[in-house]
């Protein structure tokens, strides 16, 4: 079976011939290209060459999207923290309270490059 046969056969509770799995390999793509990590999370078309590289590797059958939840907080105004060889993590939460987030903006799509970058 190829890779999308399984994971639509498992979907749709029919036999395959293997469970298919997939790892959150984000950052691995990253160490494969020698792409330095700020710029990996910056330029989509380094995660897409990184994660090419991870699939030539160990030929999973999901590739997951770029997996940083920091790029979540950020599209609501949370400042981030880089770090050295890893995603970004979150500095300074966008909100103070759950009421704060209530009232606050939602971000959309075109407008806020961290989002962009998810979708």
């Amino acid at each position: 079976m190829k890779p999308a046969e399984r994971v639509t056969a498992l979907l749709q509770g029919e036999p395959y011939d293997r469970p298919p799995y997939g790892l959150v390999c984000c950052t691995m793509g990253a160490s494969l290209t020698s792409t330095p990590v700020e710029d990996y999370y910056a330029d989509p078309a380094l995660y897409v060459r990184g994660q090419t590289a991870v699939l030539d590797l160990l030929d999973p059958d999901i590739v997951f999207t770029p997996f940083v939840f920091a790029f979540e907080a950020a599209a609501f105004g949370a400042a981030l923290a880089p770090q050295k060889d890893s995603v970004p993590n979150v500095r300074q939460p966008p909100f103070r309270s759950a009421g704060d987030a209530l009232a606050g903006r939602n971000p959309r799509p075109g407008s806020d490059r961290y989002l962009d970058f998810l979708v």
